[in-house]
């Protein structure tokens, strides 16, 4: 079995925790749990920083 190691993000803080095939959980300091494609949405593509470790997501549209 696949070893589950949370992320946290240098850039936004966000922790990304592995979920095998339901894809990654993304935990915000605040709100509910949400995706990879969400924390695109709503923080890297603003951000733009190095460091991110979300990079390659965000392809779908608002």
């Amino acid at each position: 079995m696949a070893e589950t190691v949370t992320q946290t993000c240098p850039v936004c803080q966000v922790k990304i925790v592995p979920c095998g095939v339901m894809g990654d959980r993304v935990e915000f300091a605040f709100g509910a749990p949400s995706t990879r494609d969400v924390l695109w949405q709503r923080v890297c593509r603003h951000t733009q920083k190095n460091g991110c470790i979300n990079k390659g997501t965000g392809n779908t549209a608002l």
